[in-house]
């Protein structure tokens, strides 16, 4: 694969295995429409398929090659020796404010292939298409089901499946910035465990961390403030 081919993005720890589970959930809606299809070419079917990008193996495929991508770069729970949960932190060092005063969320830079991107960035939209697919539609009816019953509208929007296919493709799709280059360069510097930043470091984190918690989680002040804000 060639750069030209590549994507490098940047990507911030977001709660415990949060992005695990919005690529799951994308992935199971695929799976649906890819069986769906299977059955409707049978002998009793009515040869239906979805439609565009959501046809064939190729959408599951770009989100298994993101979430292998994606999942070392995040927390995320396990069973250990004793089959008790813990919970794992990305890989790479851990990340502090300047003079060590708190611990950031880290942020890890990650390549991947740019028709990947590209190709969830169509997923999302077609799968929110107003005159889109009946059968489409009613397999994310069935797939949102399970949404939780909360009292926060920002929670359950950034939970459908339009929503979080844009989110994800959104982060991944954001331009690099000098502030990204920096941060990059201070990665690359740092110990295997431990990295903290200088000020002008820290400033170029919390612009990049805004810019990311705004477009991941439709800017979600708690989860901002749970990354390590300035007045943390």
């Amino acid at each position: 694969m060639t750069i030209a081919e590549t994507r490098q993005c940047v990507v911030v720890d977001l709660e415990p295995d949060v992005l695990h589970h919005d690529l799951l959930r994308l992935e199971e809606l695929l799976l649906t429409l890819r069986r769906w299809a299977a059955e409707a070419a049978g002998p009793d079917g009515d040869g239906w398929t979805p439609p565009g990008v959501l046809a064939g193996d190729a959408p599951v495929a770009a989100i298994n090659r993101l979430q292998d991508a994606l999942g070392p770069t995040q927390s995320r729970t396990e069973l250990d020796e004793q089959r008790d949960r813990v919970e794992r932190p990305p890989a790479g060092p851990r990340w502090y404010a300047p003079n060590g005063r708190f611990e950031l969320a880290a942020l890890s830079f990650v390549t991947v292939a740019a028709a990947d991107v590209a190709l969830l960035g169509a997923i999302a939209a077609e799968l929110g298409r107003p005159d889109g697919d009946p059968a489409v539609r009613e397999a994310i009816e069935e797939h949102e089901r399970d949404l939780p019953d909360t009292g926060s509208p920002r929670e359950r929007e950034r939970r459908r499946l339009v929503v979080t296919a844009a989110r994800i493709h959104g982060m991944l799709d954001l331009e690099l910035t000098p502030d990204t280059a920096l941060l990059e360069e201070a990665l690359r510097a740092a110990g295997a465990d431990r990295l903290v930043l200088t000020d002008p470091q820290a400033t170029a984190y919390h612009r990049t961390v805004d810019r990311l918690n705004t477009m991941a989680t439709l800017g979600d002040p708690f989860v901002r403030w749970a990354m390590g804000s300035t007045d943390h």
